[in-house]
Protein backbone atom coordinates (compact mmCIF):
# COMPACT_ATOMS: atom_id res chain seq x y z
CA UNK A 1 0.00 0.00 0.00
CA UNK A 2 2.70 2.49 0.98
CA UNK A 3 4.69 1.82 -2.23
CA UNK A 4 1.60 2.52 -4.35
CA UNK A 5 1.18 5.89 -2.66
CA UNK A 6 4.82 6.95 -2.92
CA UNK A 7 4.18 8.67 -6.25
CA UNK A 8 1.96 11.17 -4.46
CA UNK A 9 3.54 12.94 -1.50
CA UNK A 10 0.13 14.35 -0.51
CA UNK A 11 -1.42 10.89 -0.39
CA UNK A 12 1.55 9.59 1.59
CA UNK A 13 1.14 12.38 4.15
CA UNK A 14 -2.59 11.64 4.44
CA UNK A 15 -1.96 7.90 4.77
CA UNK A 16 0.52 8.49 7.59
CA UNK A 17 -1.79 10.94 9.37
CA UNK A 18 -4.71 8.48 9.17
CA UNK A 19 -2.49 5.72 10.54
CA UNK A 20 -1.13 7.73 13.47
CA UNK A 21 -4.53 9.18 14.35
CA UNK A 22 -6.12 5.74 14.45
CA UNK A 23 -3.37 4.37 16.73
CA UNK A 24 -4.14 7.15 19.20
CA UNK A 25 -7.87 6.47 18.93
CA UNK A 26 -7.53 2.78 19.73
CA UNK A 27 -5.12 3.52 22.58
CA UNK A 28 -7.99 5.27 24.40
CA UNK A 29 -9.98 2.01 24.40
CA UNK A 30 -7.23 -0.32 25.52
CA UNK A 31 -8.44 -2.59 28.37
CA UNK A 32 -11.76 -0.74 28.55
CA UNK A 33 -14.64 -2.60 30.21
CA UNK A 34 -18.16 -2.81 28.79
CA UNK A 35 -19.68 -0.57 31.44
CA UNK A 36 -17.33 2.31 30.64
CA UNK A 37 -17.74 1.73 26.90
CA UNK A 38 -21.52 2.20 27.05
CA UNK A 39 -22.05 4.52 30.02
CA UNK A 40 -23.28 8.11 29.78
CA UNK A 41 -21.81 10.02 32.73
CA UNK A 42 -23.41 13.31 31.70
CA UNK A 43 -26.55 14.00 29.60
CA UNK A 44 -24.64 16.40 27.33
CA UNK A 45 -22.23 13.66 26.19
CA UNK A 46 -22.72 10.42 24.27
CA UNK A 47 -21.02 7.23 25.51
CA UNK A 48 -17.43 6.81 24.34
CA UNK A 49 -18.46 3.74 22.36
CA UNK A 50 -20.87 5.86 20.32
CA UNK A 51 -18.09 8.30 19.41
CA UNK A 52 -15.95 5.40 18.21
CA UNK A 53 -18.70 4.14 15.91
CA UNK A 54 -19.50 7.67 14.72
CA UNK A 55 -15.90 8.08 13.52
CA UNK A 56 -16.33 5.10 11.17
CA UNK A 57 -19.79 6.26 10.10
CA UNK A 58 -18.59 9.72 8.98
CA UNK A 59 -15.51 8.29 7.23
CA UNK A 60 -17.69 5.83 5.31
CA UNK A 61 -20.36 8.44 4.50
CA UNK A 62 -18.02 11.04 3.00
CA UNK A 63 -15.31 8.93 1.40
CA UNK A 64 -16.95 5.67 0.40
CA UNK A 65 -20.55 6.66 -0.26
CA UNK A 66 -20.42 10.29 -1.38
CA UNK A 67 -16.94 10.37 -2.96
CA UNK A 68 -16.40 6.84 -4.26
CA UNK A 69 -20.10 6.19 -4.93
CA UNK A 70 -20.09 2.88 -3.04
CA UNK A 71 -23.11 1.49 -1.17
CA UNK A 72 -23.21 1.79 2.62
CA UNK A 73 -21.22 -1.10 4.09
CA UNK A 74 -23.14 -1.20 7.37
CA UNK A 75 -26.66 0.21 6.81
CA UNK A 76 -27.75 -1.15 10.20
CA UNK A 77 -25.54 1.47 11.88
CA UNK A 78 -26.83 4.49 9.96
CA UNK A 79 -29.43 5.57 12.54
CA UNK A 80 -27.33 4.59 15.55
CA UNK A 81 -24.16 6.47 14.65
CA UNK A 82 -25.46 9.46 12.67
CA UNK A 83 -25.28 12.71 14.64
CA UNK A 84 -29.00 13.29 14.09
CA UNK A 85 -30.08 9.66 14.38
CA UNK A 86 -30.87 9.17 18.07
CA UNK A 87 -31.00 11.33 21.21
CA UNK A 88 -27.86 11.03 23.34
CA UNK A 89 -29.79 9.20 26.05
CA UNK A 90 -30.63 6.40 23.60
CA UNK A 91 -27.05 5.87 22.44
CA UNK A 92 -26.15 3.62 25.36
CA UNK A 93 -27.41 0.47 23.59
CA UNK A 94 -24.33 -0.31 21.53
CA UNK A 95 -22.63 -3.24 19.85
CA UNK A 96 -19.62 -4.36 21.89
CA UNK A 97 -16.12 -2.99 21.39
CA UNK A 98 -15.03 -5.91 19.23
CA UNK A 99 -17.92 -5.39 16.80
CA UNK A 100 -17.34 -1.65 16.53
CA UNK A 101 -13.62 -2.18 15.99
CA UNK A 102 -14.50 -4.52 13.14
CA UNK A 103 -16.68 -1.71 11.76
CA UNK A 104 -13.79 0.76 11.89
CA UNK A 105 -11.26 -1.70 10.44
CA UNK A 106 -13.53 -2.69 7.55
CA UNK A 107 -14.32 0.91 6.64
CA UNK A 108 -10.66 1.93 6.92
CA UNK A 109 -9.54 -0.91 4.65
CA UNK A 110 -11.92 0.27 1.93
CA UNK A 111 -10.95 3.91 2.51
CA UNK A 112 -7.26 3.19 1.97
CA UNK A 113 -8.08 1.28 -1.20
CA UNK A 114 -9.99 4.33 -2.40
CA UNK A 115 -7.10 6.62 -1.49
CA UNK A 116 -5.02 4.93 -4.20
CA UNK A 117 -7.36 6.16 -6.95
CA UNK A 118 -8.92 9.27 -5.34
CA UNK A 119 -8.58 12.65 -7.06
CA UNK A 120 -6.58 14.12 -4.22
CA UNK A 121 -6.34 17.57 -5.78
CA UNK A 122 -10.10 17.89 -5.59
CA UNK A 123 -10.57 16.08 -2.27
CA UNK A 124 -7.57 17.05 -0.14
CA UNK A 125 -9.59 19.34 2.17
CA UNK A 126 -12.08 16.54 2.81
CA UNK A 127 -9.37 14.08 3.82
CA UNK A 128 -7.84 16.62 6.20
CA UNK A 129 -11.29 17.31 7.65
CA UNK A 130 -11.77 13.62 8.44
CA UNK A 131 -8.43 13.51 10.29
CA UNK A 132 -9.55 16.51 12.33
CA UNK A 133 -12.98 14.98 12.87
CA UNK A 134 -11.52 11.83 14.39
CA UNK A 135 -9.08 13.86 16.50
CA UNK A 136 -11.89 16.07 17.83
CA UNK A 137 -13.96 13.05 18.84
CA UNK A 138 -10.92 11.61 20.60
CA UNK A 139 -10.80 14.80 22.66
CA UNK A 140 -14.46 14.30 23.58
CA UNK A 141 -13.78 10.65 24.42
CA UNK A 142 -10.99 11.77 26.76
CA UNK A 143 -13.36 14.22 28.48
CA UNK A 144 -16.04 11.56 28.95
CA UNK A 145 -13.51 9.07 30.34
CA UNK A 146 -12.39 11.72 32.81
CA UNK A 147 -16.01 12.29 33.85
CA UNK A 148 -16.35 8.56 34.44
CA UNK A 149 -13.25 8.53 36.64
CA UNK A 150 -14.42 11.49 38.67
CA UNK A 151 -17.81 9.95 39.31
CA UNK A 152 -16.20 6.75 40.54
CA UNK A 153 -13.45 8.37 42.63
CA UNK A 154 -13.72 9.29 46.27
CA UNK A 155 -13.09 12.99 46.76
CA UNK A 156 -11.66 14.43 49.93
CA UNK A 157 -11.74 18.18 50.40
CA UNK A 158 -8.34 19.63 51.15
CA UNK A 159 -7.98 23.34 50.53
CA UNK A 160 -4.59 24.61 49.44
CA UNK A 161 -4.28 28.42 49.47
CA UNK A 162 -4.09 29.57 45.84
CA UNK A 163 -0.80 30.87 44.48
CA UNK A 164 -2.40 33.16 41.94
CA UNK A 165 0.21 35.93 41.85
CA UNK A 166 2.37 34.50 39.02
CA UNK A 167 -0.70 34.08 36.82
CA UNK A 168 -2.20 37.58 36.99
CA UNK A 169 0.11 39.24 34.46
CA UNK A 170 -1.52 40.97 31.49
CA UNK A 171 0.12 41.88 28.20
CA UNK A 172 -0.67 44.75 25.85
CA UNK A 173 -1.59 43.98 22.26
CA UNK A 174 -0.85 47.04 20.09
CA UNK A 175 -3.47 48.59 17.82
CA UNK A 176 -3.43 47.70 14.15
CA UNK A 177 -4.66 45.31 11.52
CA UNK A 178 -4.10 41.57 11.55
CA UNK A 179 -5.20 38.66 9.41
CA UNK A 180 -8.03 36.72 11.04
CA UNK A 181 -9.00 33.26 9.85
CA UNK A 182 -7.16 30.90 7.54
CA UNK A 183 -7.17 29.64 3.97
CA UNK A 184 -4.95 26.67 4.81
CA UNK A 185 -5.86 23.34 3.23
CA UNK A 186 -6.73 21.94 6.68
CA UNK A 187 -8.72 24.98 7.85
CA UNK A 188 -12.33 24.27 8.82
CA UNK A 189 -15.22 26.12 7.21
CA UNK A 190 -15.72 28.38 10.22
CA UNK A 191 -12.08 29.52 9.96
CA UNK A 192 -12.46 30.67 6.34
CA UNK A 193 -11.77 32.99 4.67
CA UNK A 194 -8.69 34.85 5.91
CA UNK A 195 -9.54 38.55 6.16
CA UNK A 196 -8.04 41.74 7.61
CA UNK A 197 -9.42 43.11 10.88
CA UNK A 198 -8.44 46.29 12.74
CA UNK A 199 -8.34 46.27 16.56
CA UNK A 200 -7.56 49.06 19.02
CA UNK A 201 -4.94 48.48 21.71
CA UNK A 202 -6.11 46.10 24.45
CA UNK A 203 -4.84 44.07 27.40
CA UNK A 204 -5.24 40.32 27.80
CA UNK A 205 -4.19 37.85 30.50
CA UNK A 206 -0.95 36.08 29.68
CA UNK A 207 -2.11 32.87 31.40
CA UNK A 208 -5.44 31.01 31.66
CA UNK A 209 -7.55 31.56 34.78
CA UNK A 210 -6.46 29.01 37.38
CA UNK A 211 -8.58 26.89 39.70
CA UNK A 212 -7.16 28.88 42.61
CA UNK A 213 -8.29 32.15 41.09
CA UNK A 214 -11.73 30.78 40.26
CA UNK A 215 -12.03 29.35 43.78
CA UNK A 216 -11.90 32.92 45.10
CA UNK A 217 -14.98 33.70 43.00
CA UNK A 218 -16.82 30.67 44.39
CA UNK A 219 -15.87 31.38 48.02
CA UNK A 220 -16.86 35.05 47.68
CA UNK A 221 -20.39 33.95 46.84
CA UNK A 222 -20.07 34.52 43.11
CA UNK A 223 -22.79 32.02 42.31
CA UNK A 224 -25.20 33.71 44.74
CA UNK A 225 -24.63 37.34 43.69
CA UNK A 226 -26.53 38.53 40.60
CA UNK A 227 -24.33 41.63 40.19
CA UNK A 228 -21.66 39.60 38.40
CA UNK A 229 -24.04 37.96 35.95
CA UNK A 230 -25.74 39.17 32.80
CA UNK A 231 -29.54 38.95 32.79
CA UNK A 232 -29.49 35.85 30.59
CA UNK A 233 -26.63 34.38 32.61
CA UNK A 234 -28.52 34.79 35.88
CA UNK A 235 -31.61 33.18 34.36
CA UNK A 236 -29.47 30.25 33.20
CA UNK A 237 -27.95 29.93 36.67
CA UNK A 238 -31.33 29.81 38.38
CA UNK A 239 -32.66 27.27 35.92
CA UNK A 240 -29.65 24.94 36.07
CA UNK A 241 -28.92 25.35 39.82
CA UNK A 242 -25.18 25.43 39.14
CA UNK A 243 -22.80 26.18 42.02
CA UNK A 244 -19.41 25.30 40.51
CA UNK A 245 -17.83 24.39 37.15
CA UNK A 246 -18.83 21.07 35.62
CA UNK A 247 -15.44 19.40 36.18
CA UNK A 248 -14.71 21.03 39.53
CA UNK A 249 -13.06 18.72 42.03
CA UNK A 250 -11.25 18.92 45.34
CA UNK A 251 -7.48 18.66 45.68
CA UNK A 252 -7.43 15.00 46.66
CA UNK A 253 -8.45 12.83 43.75
CA UNK A 254 -8.68 9.07 43.66
CA UNK A 255 -6.79 8.76 46.93
CA UNK A 256 -3.78 10.61 45.52
CA UNK A 257 -2.96 14.13 46.63
CA UNK A 258 -3.01 16.52 43.69
CA UNK A 259 -3.08 20.29 43.87
CA UNK A 260 -5.31 21.80 41.20
CA UNK A 261 -5.05 25.41 42.30
CA UNK A 262 -2.43 26.32 39.70
CA UNK A 263 -4.09 24.31 36.92
CA UNK A 264 -6.35 26.10 34.40
CA UNK A 265 -9.99 25.93 35.40
CA UNK A 266 -12.14 23.89 33.00
CA UNK A 267 -15.80 22.98 32.55
CA UNK A 268 -16.79 26.66 32.75
CA UNK A 269 -19.73 27.82 30.63
CA UNK A 270 -19.73 31.12 28.77
CA UNK A 271 -22.02 32.59 31.41
CA UNK A 272 -19.69 31.53 34.24
CA UNK A 273 -16.63 32.88 32.44
CA UNK A 274 -18.40 36.18 31.87
CA UNK A 275 -19.43 36.43 35.53
CA UNK A 276 -15.90 35.68 36.73
CA UNK A 277 -14.50 38.33 34.40
CA UNK A 278 -16.81 40.94 35.91
CA UNK A 279 -15.88 39.77 39.40
CA UNK A 280 -12.20 40.60 38.74
CA UNK A 281 -12.99 43.84 36.88
CA UNK A 282 -12.29 42.57 33.39
CA UNK A 283 -14.22 41.21 30.40
CA UNK A 284 -13.98 38.27 28.03
CA UNK A 285 -11.91 38.85 24.87
CA UNK A 286 -13.66 38.84 21.52
CA UNK A 287 -12.87 36.11 19.01
CA UNK A 288 -10.72 38.55 17.04
CA UNK A 289 -8.85 39.73 20.15
CA UNK A 290 -8.12 36.15 21.19
CA UNK A 291 -6.86 35.14 17.75
CA UNK A 292 -4.64 38.18 17.36
CA UNK A 293 -3.10 37.66 20.79
CA UNK A 294 -2.21 34.01 20.21
CA UNK A 295 -1.29 33.95 16.52
CA UNK A 296 -0.27 37.33 15.14
CA UNK A 297 3.40 38.37 14.99
CA UNK A 298 3.35 42.17 14.81
CA UNK A 299 7.09 42.34 14.01
CA UNK A 300 6.82 40.21 10.87
CA UNK A 301 3.21 41.20 10.14
CA UNK A 302 2.29 37.54 9.70
CA UNK A 303 0.56 34.59 11.36
CA UNK A 304 2.33 32.13 13.63
CA UNK A 305 1.18 28.53 13.37
CA UNK A 306 1.66 28.14 17.13
CA UNK A 307 2.08 30.77 19.86
CA UNK A 308 5.85 30.10 19.85
CA UNK A 309 6.27 30.14 16.05
CA UNK A 310 6.08 27.58 13.28
CA UNK A 311 8.20 24.82 14.82
CA UNK A 312 6.35 21.57 15.48
CA UNK A 313 5.20 21.06 19.11
CA UNK A 314 7.32 19.32 21.71
CA UNK A 315 6.47 18.33 25.28
CA UNK A 316 8.36 21.39 26.46
CA UNK A 317 5.88 23.65 24.66
CA UNK A 318 2.46 22.07 25.11
CA UNK A 319 0.41 19.15 26.40
CA UNK A 320 -0.40 17.41 23.15
CA UNK A 321 -0.78 13.81 21.97
CA UNK A 322 1.78 12.73 19.41
CA UNK A 323 4.45 15.37 20.06
CA UNK A 324 8.11 14.49 20.14
CA UNK A 325 9.57 13.35 23.46
CA UNK A 326 13.14 13.83 24.58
Amino acid sequence: MRSKLSKSSVKEVIFQAFYECRLQTFALFQDMNEATFCSQPHPDFSPVGWHLGHIAYIESLWLLERSAGSPCLFPQYRKLFAADGLPKSERVHLPNLEEIRYYLDTVREKVLEYLEVADIEQQERLWHFLIQHESQHCEIISFVLELNKRQEAEFVTLHVPPSSTPFTEMIQIPAGEFEQGSDSIDALDNERPAHRVYLDTYLIDRYPVTCGQYREFIEAGGYQNSQWWSESGWQWLQKESVSQPLYWCSNAYGGKLRSYDNHPVCGVSWYEAEAYSRFVGKRLPTEAEWEKAVSWDAQTNSHRTYPWGDEKPTVQQCNCVGVAHR
